[in-house]
């Protein structure tokens, strides 16, 4: 019965991990394409805020990426380090959204229900591993 909560929590860390991963994959593709710009035209405005905000909101959700990365790896082996990795991850979110919305050109415009309700994701989320996971 553990093994399909650890995959359930798998395929839902496995959901979060595009929209972590496609900014920092997009800024750090930028250096070698010129037409970066030309690819960002119609984008979600999330993405464009984040490559627009500079290198720092970029890498804070690269770091949310690996963690989340780790996550997964620990959720699939059983070990409860991968609780403290979502944390980790919502941490570097937290603070990769607060610097693309004040140093970007393009502003975020996040209700107070929404913010609400990604910090309860990744509460869910926490609970979910760490229920999954053992102390061992």
């Amino acid at each position: 019965m553990v093994w399909i909560g650890r995959i359930v929590a798998a395929l839902a860390i496995l959901v979060a991990l595009p929209f972590h991963a496609i900014a920092p994959a997009v800024k750090l593709i930028g250096p070698f394409n010129a037409n970066l710009y030309e690819m960002l035209v119609g984008a979600d405005p999330l993405v464009t805020s984040f490559v627009d905000a500079g290198w720092l909101p970029s890498m804070l959700l690269l770091v949310s990426t690996l963690a989340l990365i780790g996550a997964l790896i620990g959720v699939l082996r059983g070990e409860r380090f991968a609780a403290g990795l979502i944390v980790v991850a919502a941490v570097f979110d937290a603070l990769g959204l607060y610097f693309s919305a004040t140093m970007g050109y393009v502003g975020l415009v996040f209700s107070i229900g929404q913010i609400v309700m990604l910090g309860l994701a990744m509460v869910v989320l926490w609970l979910l591993v760490r229920g999954v996971t053992s102390e061992d």
